[in-house]
């Protein structure tokens, strides 16, 4: 399984989609940079969240699931 952040890693945007991407008014390389600025800072706050979030009890499931998605990072 990969990850999202190697998915977007192994996106290289050809010359004629970012001449499409310019066309359109849209900056297609600035954008994929924007993504991977965010999928970082996602990563970040999910760490930090389940720094405190608590991993037992009741807790247990939602912990997992939060930790589920750090690792589809």
């Amino acid at each position: 399984m990969t990850t999202i952040t190697q998915d977007v890693n192994a996106i290289t945007l050809t010359a004629n989609a970012k001449a499409a991407g310019l066309a359109a008014g849209a900056d297609l390389p600035a954008l994929m940079a924007q993504l991977q600025v965010h999928i970082g800072e996602k990563q970040r706050l999910l760490k930090q969240i389940l720094a405190f979030h608590p991993s037992s009890g009741g807790d247990a499931a939602n912990w997992a699931a939060i930790n589920a998605i750090l690792a589809k990072l």
